[in-house]
This record gives C-alpha cells, structure tokens and sequence, in this order.
C-alpha cells in the first residue's frame, strides 16, 4: 500500500488563484493518484512543485508526463500536439515528431484527424463507450469526405464492429459517392510484406479450393455464358499474374546484379595502390584539420604536422594561416607528376570551374572532400589541406575517382593544387 509515485504540480496563476481559490497548486500528472488517494482515505500525499518558464513548457511537460500513462485517445492526443506545434512554432511534422518523440508518420496521421467534424470527432472520445467509439483506422478514411458525408456516414456505419470491418463497409461506401480511397504502401520494406501476405493468402484460398470435393462440381447447372465468363475472368486474372511474377524476377535480377557490382567495387577500393612515382616533398602549410585521414603513401613523403582536432586548431590559431616566406620556396624541389592521373573530364574553351574565364585566386586553406579512408574502409566526407589533397589524388581515392565521375567544381586540378603548393 501507500503512495509509489510522486504527484506533479504546479502554481496557480493569478487569474488561477481568483478562480479555483482557495487551491494553491493545479496538477500536471497525477490526478489518478490523487483521486485514489482520497478514496483510500489517505491523510496526505508526497507531491513535487514544478515551476515552468513558460506556458508553452508546462504544456508540453503535461503532454510528455501524461501521454505514457492516462492513455489519451487518438484525437486528444491530435489536438495536444496541435496545440504544442502552435506554441512552440513547430512547422513540420518532422520537427513536431523529433520534439516529442514519434515518428513522422505517427505524427501525420493524428493530425489528419483533425479534418474530421465536430461529431466525428465527438465519437472518439474517451467518455464514448468503446464498442461504440470510432477508431483509428475508420477514422482516417472518413477524413476524405466532407463533413457533412462524414456525419451521415457516420450515421449507417455498423457500430461494435471491428476496425477492420468498418475499414471495408467505409470504403464501399466511400466509392458510391466518387471517393476511391487506395490504401498507400509506405516504403520497399512495407511493400515486401504486402506483397508477401497477399502471395501466401493467394496460395492458402487456392490450394484450399482445389482440395475441396465440391471444386470438381464448379460447372454443374452453370449456362454456357456462366461458364464463359468465369473462364475469361480467370485468364485474365492468370495474365496479370503473369506480368507480376515477371516483374518481380527482373527486378530481383536486377538487384542482385547491383548487389554484387557494388560489392566489386568495394572490393576494388580496398585494393587500390598509389602508382608508382618519384617521392614528392611537400611544403609545409597550415597544420591538417582532418584526423580521419590514413597514413601517408609509401610513394609520398609529406612533411605536414601531425593532425590537430578540429576544435583545438581554432582556437590555437583564429586567424587564417599566413604564406610560406618566399625564401623558403627555392628550398622546394619542382613537383614530380604521378604516371596516373584521373582527371574529369571538360569541354575546350571551358575550365574545369564551369566558367570561361579561370578564377583569379584558388583557397589555400582547407579543402571539404569525400574520399576512401583506408581506416575506416569506407568513403568519408572531412575537411582536408592542400597537401593532403594532393596525396588523395596521386593515391586515387577521391571520391569521384573511385566512382569514375566528373570532378566537383569547387575542387582544383592536381596540377592547379600542385602549384598553389608550390607558390
């Protein structure tokens, strides 16, 4: 016995204490517990004050504390995040899904029920009884009819069915009056199942029907036109059939040839080797942002700082790397090219940066790209410096290389990379 969970309250405002006087608390969750506690004639209960910032946070706390627990109705629970979305500014579904923890389509379709009328919406109420209280699944196809249709509608439709019965007499009577509700498969994982279920259910009814003694009498005191619209029906149905199993091997083909070039490709990846070349020394620049990047080459010596985090670089150094002194260059011996370059290709009279005209200046800093990262053995999208890039590129695993595509235009050339190196 005795009390398990702590009742949550809050404080009256103002206009609250005028009202309710002499109350001085509003309960935000637990008036269950409240109610009980008076039943079991319980001297007092352990409460916790809870002081918001806002209305709009006591809202959205009452939504999050209660929701688990009373077991709101389907458009209580549409009209509560309707209200939270209004006072939070909440715009997308996504955004009101993230907030309170469902998902996009749980979101999406509670506030479709919004559409409903006022009597419609009466009907799903907790104080309705529940053989008679108009479910989900019902619910969401009535929205497609005006409120006027949904009233009478609501009017015939069987009461203390299943949803799943409703669901049927709702369509049919939804497509008398021009309304063809098709039911939306969401997503390839959704569509495997519905056409799995309906294969298995084809194959039980048939195989049933075919044992059955009665099947040998089909045809017994039919007319011949009887007889030959039953056949015609089932050669068409046989020829759809038909074209759906076709499909549904070609797409399988497909998908398992898409399957095993991806895994060659990947397979390819990870045996890519820098080609050979003379060793390349690198100038020193601004110490490398990316810690994801391997190793470098054997090919390729660099004589780049150690990686640095990303948040320590900037705040060691606010302010943009400054050049190399001049003097330092003749030191740097002239850039070798590597034997393989793979470069995207452009049209003539036009520069790689999708302009007539080449750009003035090209960044010396850092360089956002995606490539293969021997580490991780997958592709990565980082922050890298020149001269990383450079190595990137001799070593071939530029995205863009890898997949055999045109280069980015926000990206230099080898040679163009090579000589901001250099000067």
């Amino acid at each position: 016995g005795g009390q398990r969970e702590i009742v949550t309250v809050r404080e009256l405002t103002p206009e609250e204490c005028q009202k309710y006087y002499p109350a001085r608390y509003m309960i935000v969750s637990g008036e269950r517990r409240w109610r009980a506690a008076k039943k079991g004639s319980l001297n007092s209960i352990e409460i916790r004050v809870k002081h918001y910032a806002s209305d709009k946070e006591r809202k959205l706390d009452a939504y999050m504390l209660n929701e688990g627990r009373v077991g709101l109705s389907d458009i209580e629970k549409a009209l509560y995040i309707a209200d939270l979305a209004k006072e939070w500014g909440w715009e997308t579904q996504t955004e009101i899904a993230e907030n309170i923890g469902e998902s996009q389509m749980w979101v999406s379709q509670h506030l479709a029920l919004l559409k409903l009328s006022p009597v419609a919406q009466a009907w799903m109420m907790p104080d309705v009884p529940e053989p008679n209280r108009l479910k989900m699944q019902p619910a969401m196809l009535l929205t497609h009819a005006s409120h006027a249709e949904q009233d009478r509608l609501l009017e015939k439709m069987p009461k203390g069915k299943t949803a799943v019965r409703q669901v049927a007499w709702l369509r049919n009577e939804l497509k008398q009056i021009g309304i063809d509700v098709v039911p939306r498969v969401r997503g390839a994982r959704a569509l495997r199942r519905t056409v799995l279920r309906l294969a298995e259910q084809v194959e039980q009814r048939l195989g049933s029907m075919l044992k059955a003694p009665e099947f040998d009498n089909i045809f017994k005191s039919a007319s011949q036109a009887q007889t030959i619209e039953l056949v015609e029906q089932t050669t068409k149905t046989l020829g759809t059939l038909q074209q759906f199993l076709s499909k549904v091997r070609r797409l399988a083909d497909e998908h398992r040839l898409e399957s095993a070039e991806r895994k060659r490709r990947q397979e390819a990846a990870m045996q890519i080797r820098t080609p050979a070349s003379p060793p390349v020394r690198v100038p020193q620049l601004s110490p490398p942002v990316s810690p994801g990047i391997s190793k470098p080459s054997p090919t390729v010596k660099a004589t780049a700082p150690e990686p640095q985090c990303p948040a320590l670089q900037r705040a060691a150094s606010p302010s943009p790397p400054q050049p190399e002194p001049e003097e330092e260059e003749e030191d740097i011996p002239p850039v070798v090219k590597p034997r393989k370059i793979v470069a995207a290709p452009f049209k003539r009279g036009e520069s790689v940066f999708g302009s007539s005209q080449k750009p003035k200046s090209r960044p010396t800093t850092d360089l956002t790209v995606n490539y293969f990262d021997d580490n991780a053995g997958r592709m990565v999208m980082d922050k890298v410096s020149l001269a990383q890039y450079v190595r990137l590129w001799q070593s071939g695993k530029l995205k863009f290389q890898q997949q055999n595509t045109e280069k980015p235009e926000h990206l230099p050339t080898l040679e163009e990379a090579q000589a901001l190196l250099a000067g």
